[in-house]
């Protein structure tokens, strides 16, 4: 029984790794590089790249151009 398991357990973690490394990288680069090409500052784009790194969404933002409005979220 406990081999049956370890066995389960093992295909369960093989399974998990290969659909993981197939999700699109998206961390604090992806999204510092996003929001400056919507024209924000350098300070706005860091400042929300963190929030959506730490929290997964970025609030509301306005490009400082065009004042269209904007919003990450996973």
């Amino acid at each position: 029984m406990k081999a049956c398991l370890l066995c389960l357990l093992s295909q369960w973690w093989l399974y998990e790794v290969e659909d993981m490394n197939k999700r699109p990288k998206r961390g604090w680069i992806w999204a510092y590089r996003l929001i400056r090409s919507v024209k924000c500052s350098p300070l706005t784009a860091a400042y929300r790249a963190t929030l959506y790194v730490t929290r997964g969404d970025t609030g509301t933002f306005y490009s400082e151009t065009t004042y269209n409005e904007f919003r990450l979220r996973r």
